[in-house]
């Protein structure tokens, strides 16, 4: 019994245990079921968050990465920039350096009791240019001679301009023949940025100007190159322009037919345009000074206002064209004055201008962006700008003039009888002659206004001298073919002007005189031979026949500039081959050629050519080489005048004494001689020392001029103010 009843407790304990374990195995389900539940709901979390994670990253990190291989991009451009920028500077430096290597040019000086000239716009002449070593002039200037260097500087100076041409674009060279050439040093603000590099070809009949231009202004400068085609007038017909401008590149093609231009860039048609049918047309980019080149030989230098079209390959645009008439200016070289003339040229609203020596193109300005360029092969150191101020001489209180023409030979010539306040019969009279070649009445010629014979004539009429002056033919308002004028002309023409002012009613037959200015004075005294004139003077006249005197002013002006013996030989051997070609010659100009003259002197180009047929027409120079002034004087029996300036560069002083011993050698003892202390060959007064052209011409002819005139000619003087000479309105 006692032992089922501890199998019965056994048992029950069995049960219970395995109800525990049961139970203990469902709450172990249980507690899994929902540890796994968790657990999903973990991971679903989990991979929810995860794809949140993702998604702001996809929005916060991509964008970011973005923008760092973006300012990666840019720190590489800039980067590539600031290394451009460094060569910039270092080229810029290196230009700055080489500006300011030797002393700028003086000033001009200013004479005792005048005002300092005012330099002319732009604002970058008021100061003098950068100074530059001079290089070689090229066969344009004649006879120029530049200034010596050290032999450090002047390799320096090579070697910068080897480095800047070497670096510049380089053009297709054209054919033809080299009629100029030569390189604009460019200026901005006085600084210098940048050269221009050109020649100008001739072909058969035609044109071609090309030209390589290297600034160094912008951010990353500019290189271009530019090649005009131009007809026989020098009117474009093709046009291109082709480079880089601040890194961006740049073609531009334009074909100029007539009034139709048509322009493309890089093969894209950009602009047709059809302008007014005879319409003056220039290809003219003020970025390139050569362009100025071809408005110079094109129009010359125009007796009236030029206007027309221009076309810019820089802006691929058409601007109005107009060109002003010509002034004179002060061209101040090395603290030396000399004569020049400006051009001045309308742009649509703005201007430039380009100015000349002797007829070449030796700078350009564009006042409004202060750009200014000079030619280094003409002018090494660079020039300054001086206005010409004209003192303007009023028509003295009761003078009147009045035109009337003579004619001669086939051919009307216009002059001014001038007559004194109380004109009356029985007056004196004089016939005044200007210097030989283009010079009108007044005494001036294109690019030099002297008004010596006016300002003359008027001071005589207001002693109470009537005067006649005209303008020989083919020059001014007169009739008659320039280039074909001949020694024989001019007298010829100025016999008649003599016998219509002696016959004039209001002349005193008896008081008749003749005076010739400069050359103009040769003329006067063999017109003085035939005994027509009461007597014969000379201003500025040389004792020495035109050839010698040809040889001794340029071997003076040769010295004067710095030129040594051997150079100024080689000049003189130059000329005198010239001279010696001329009496050679027959016919005109025309008739010889160019051709000619360059087959026998190789030197002579086209430049030079046209400058000396302009000058003095090949017959007159012809006839002119070998007459001798002094035998003119020994053949006058009648009253002699002769006048020197003391400070003439042109004429000795000393000639005054030749003209003397002549006329007393051939039993004329009739002679007054007038050697005017501080006056030059324009017959201004000159307190400095005489320059190899003279300074004052905006001032009127001295006083000390006129009171010896008028002494020998007799007349009462009215004495002149206070100041040594009359004012305009006495």
């Amino acid at each position: 019994m006692k032992s089922r009843s501890w199998k019965l407790v056994g048992g029950i304990a069995l049960i219970a245990a395995l109800a525990a374990l049961v139970g203990l195995t469902v709450h172990l389900v249980r507690s899994t079921n929902a540890a796994d539940r968790e657990l999903a709901a973990l991971q679903s979390e989990v991979a929810r968050q995860e794809r949140d994670s993702a998604s702001r990253q996809a929005d916060l990190v991509t964008p970011i990465t973005a923008r760092i291989d973006d300012l990666s991009t840019k720190v590489k451009e800039q980067a590539n920039t600031i290394a451009g920028v460094s060569e910039l500077g270092e080229r810029v430096s290196k230009l700055e350096q080489e500006a300011q290597a030797t002393p700028q040019p003086a000033a001009p000086e200013t004479p005792v009791g005048t005002t300092a000239a005012q330099p002319m716009t732009p604002p970058s002449l008021q100061q003098p240019a950068p100074v530059v070593e001079p290089l070689q002039p090229s066969s344009v200037t004649q006879p120029a001679v530049p200034e010596k260097t050290e032999p450090a500087a002047a390799a320096e100076a090579v070697a910068a301009s080897q480095a800047e041409s070497a670096s510049a674009p380089v053009a297709t060279e054209p054919e033809g023949d080299v009629i100029e050439s030569g390189r604009f040093v460019i200026l901005q603000a006085g600084i210098r940025i940048g050269v221009e590099t050109f020649t100008l070809r001739q072909q058969s009949d035609s044109y071609t100007l090309s030209s390589t231009l290297r600034r160094s202004d912008g951010l990353l400068g500019t290189e271009l190159s530019q090649t005009a085609k131009l007809g026989p007038s020098l009117y474009p017909t093709q046009y291109e322009i082709s480079g880089t401008q601040d890194g961006a590149k740049k073609r531009i093609t334009a074909e100029i037919d007539g009034g139709r231009i048509v322009a493309t860039s890089f093969g894209a048609a950009v602009l047709e345009e059809v302008v007014q049918s005879g319409s003056v047309v220039a290809a003219l980019d003020p970025m390139f000074p050569s362009s100025c080149l071809v408005l110079q030989r094109a129009f010359g230098v125009a007796s009236s206002a030029v206007e027309g079209t221009a076309f810019s390959g820089m802006t691929v645009g058409l601007t109005a064209l107009r060109l002003e008439l010509v002034e004179t200016v002060t061209l101040s070289v090395s603290g030396k004055d000399d004569m020049g003339t400006v051009q001045k040229v309308i742009l649509g609203d703005d201007s430039m201008s380009y100015y000349m020596q002797n007829g070449v193109v030796v700078g350009f300005a564009i006042p409004s962006q202060e750009l200014f360029a000079y030619r280094e092969d003409v002018l090494a150191k660079g020039f300054l700008v001086f206005p010409r101020t004209v003192v303007e001489m009023g028509m003295p209180v009761g003078v009147a003039e009045q035109d009337f023409p003579i004619s001669n030979r086939g051919a009307k010539l216009v002059g001014t009888f001038a007559a004194p306040p109380s004109a009356s019969p029985k007056m004196p009279g004089v016939l005044l002659l200007p210097d030989i070649g283009p010079f009108d009445r007044q005494g001036n010629t294109v690019g030099l206004e002297t008004r010596i014979l006016r300002d003359v004539a008027r001071r005589l009429a207001q002693q109470g001298i009537a005067s006649y002056r005209f303008d020989p033919r083919g020059v001014g308002a007169s009739e008659g073919d320039f280039a074909s004028v001949s020694l024989s002309d001019l007298e010829s023409d100025a016999l008649i002007a003599l016998v219509l002012l002696k016959n004039n009613p209001l002349i005193d037959p008896e008081k008749v005189y003749v005076v010739g200015f400069g050359a103009g004075g040769i003329v006067a005294l063999r017109l003085a031979a035939n005994g027509m004139a009461s007597g014969v003077g000379t201003m500025a006249t040389s004792a020495s026949s035109f050839g010698v005197s040809w040889i001794e002013r340029l071997r003076d002006r040769a010295t004067a500039d710095g030129a040594s013996s051997a150079e100024v030989e080689a000049l003189i051997q130059r000329e005198r081959a010239f001279l010696e070609f001329v009496r050679g010659t027959t016919g005109t100009w025309n008739d010889v050629g160019l051709a000619a003259v360059q087959a026998a002197l190789p030197w002579m180009n086209e430049i030079e050519f046209a400058k000396r047929a302009e000058t003095m027409p090949l017959p007159l120079l012809r006839d002119l080489l070998d007459v001798n002034p002094l035998d003119a004087v020994r053949a006058v029996r009648s009253r002699l005048f002769v006048l020197e300036g003391t400070k003439d560069f042109e004429v000795p002083a000393s000639d005054a004494d030749l003209f003397a011993k002549a006329a007393a050698e051939s039993g004329n003892q009739s002679v007054t001689t007038a050697v005017v202390e501080n006056v030059n060959h324009l017959l201004r007064a000159q307190s400095e020392g005489a320059a190899s052209l003279d300074r004052h011409i905006e001032e009127e002819v001295d006083w000390g001029v006129l009171q010896p005139l008028l002494t020998w000619m007799g007349g009462p003087i009215i004495p002149a103010g206070g100041s040594g000479s009359l004012s305009p309105s006495s």
